[in-house]
């Protein structure tokens, strides 16, 4: 993915504070692996809220001038409860990701620093379907735990992928059945991407809330219930037939296990 090498010399002091998640993760785990990427050019980042530091803050603030990014800010509505921060940082130079989509639990982490402009994120735009998933406790906590250095880079591993995209696929799927608008393509690549994430999965069981366990499985029912449907794309996908597809729904069903 081009930007990683810009992106891990910017945090290579600071792999505590942040995890990456999404498909720049998904790039991450899948490289070297028997399963293919698929092409992504933007970061979405977690900021560990109790590892945060100044030092971090500063540094990304100056990533940010060294890559030239326009910055975005999600609005705070008023009247609103507190909800998650995001950040969007936009066309960045060459070399470097072109956005960055920062999460975090708490406002301001990042703080306002001297010299930028923060507008903010326009109300009608798509939003990582990741953003809002991190304020849950348990998939917070979930992800870092099932984070992982490589090269320089912290990032989401396999098992804490399959929760978080399995909750997004979920998420999506409802908001489509009570007609509000969704991005069909994070529906599809959110499957996909689960099932490419279980072929490389090398434990047999992994230990997990109950909330986390219940999603998986209902992933599971959602795409048998829908099978007729699915099991062509999905074959497709994943360059594989339809008995290996249905496999990794079995061994996916059995492998979350509440801790």
């Amino acid at each position: 993915m081009e930007g990683l090498v810009k992106f891990r010399e910017a945090f290579a002091e600071y792999s505590e504070n942040y995890v990456v998640i999404g498909g720049a993760a998904c790039d991450i785990t899948m490289t070297n692996t028997v399963v293919r990427p698929r092409a992504t050019h933007d970061i979405d980042m977690i900021v560990i809220v109790e590892n945060m530091t100044e030092a971090f803050a500063n540094r990304f603030w100056q990533f940010v001038r060294e890559a030239g990014y326009r910055p975005e800010k999600r609005k705070q509505e008023a009247g609103e409860p507190p909800r998650y921060e995001m950040y969007r940082f936009l066309d960045g130079k060459d070399g470097y990701p072109e956005m960055i989509e920062l999460l975090s639990r708490h406002p301001d982490v990042l703080g306002e620093p001297k010299g930028f402009v923060i507008e903010p994120i326009p109300t009608d735009e798509d939003v990582s379907s990741l953003s809002a998933i991190i304020m849950d406790d348990d998939y917070y906590h979930f992800t870092i735990a099932h984070s992982q250095l490589t090269d320089g880079i912290r990032h989401a591993n396999s098992a804490a992928l399959i929760a978080l995209k399995a909750r997004a696929y979920l998420n999506l799927m409802a908001d489509k059945r009570d007609g509000k608008h969704v991005n069909t393509k994070d529906i599809k690549k959110h499957r996909s991407d689960i099932l490419k994430n279980v072929v490389i999965m090398t434990e047999d069981n992994i230990e997990a809330p109950a909330s986390i366990v219940a999603c998986i499985r209902e992933f599971v029912a959602s795409i048998r219930a829908d099978w007729s449907t699915l099991a062509e794309p999905l074959s497709k996908s994943l360059g594989q037939d339809e008995a290996f597809v249905t496999g990794l729904l079995d061994q996916l069903d059995e492998l979350f296990i509440e801790a």
